[in-house]
């Protein structure tokens, strides 16, 4: 048996607690991985083979990963839905905001940006979050699927975006003079 010493095993803890943020939990199995190659791990792992897991980005793995991990309080993911998400109507696009990991997590960050504002931040964040969904139905429009707003943010999909950015922002009656 090797024999370590006190000094030797501080400093191993010590170094293990410095990159703590680097590690975190699978989304799937619950392992405790590298969330640098989180991707590549839930392609392998037997508990996310088949589910919605596999085909998620690696920035969203990351953030389940967090929210598992506790790094990311579900608290506030609790007071986007007990605030925000009733004040939303039963409308297109506030069920796409209510369903698009992306667009909950700008939620979450319009959230904490207008934490002590408690009596506007709902009606803040749910403009933002219903302005984004509208984003993603004109790039679902555009595009004739049903991808989610991650997958469409990507550098082959910038034409597509801006497109669908212009048919957000301008009148419809002004769009054909604008495009030309």
């Amino acid at each position: 048996m090797i024999m370590i010493s006190q000094t030797v095993k501080m400093k191993i803890k010590l170094l293990i607690w410095k990159n703590m943020e680097k590690y975190g939990a699978c989304p799937g199995c619950l392992a405790w991985i590298n969330l640098r190659s989180v991707k590549r791990h839930v392609k392998k792992c037997p508990a996310s083979t088949g589910t919605y897991l596999s085909s998620q980005s690696k920035g969203t793995l990351i953030l389940q990963s967090n929210v598992i991990c506790g790094r990311i309080p579900s608290s506030a993911f609790q007071a986007l839905i007990k605030e925000v998400f009733p004040i939303m109507k039963n409308e297109d696009t506030e069920n796409v905001a209510k369903q698009d990991r992306l667009i909950i997590n700008l939620g979450y960050q319009w959230m904490l940006r207008n934490k002590g504002n408690e009596i506007m931040r709902k009606y803040y964040t749910s403009s933002v979050m219903r302005l984004a969904a509208r984003l993603l139905l004109a790039l679902r429009h555009l595009d004739k699927s049903q991808k989610s707003l991650d997958e469409f943010l990507k550098p082959g999909n910038f034409e597509l975006v801006v497109k669908a950015a212009l048919r957000c922002c301008i009148p419809k009656n002004l769009l054909a003079t604008h495009l030309r």
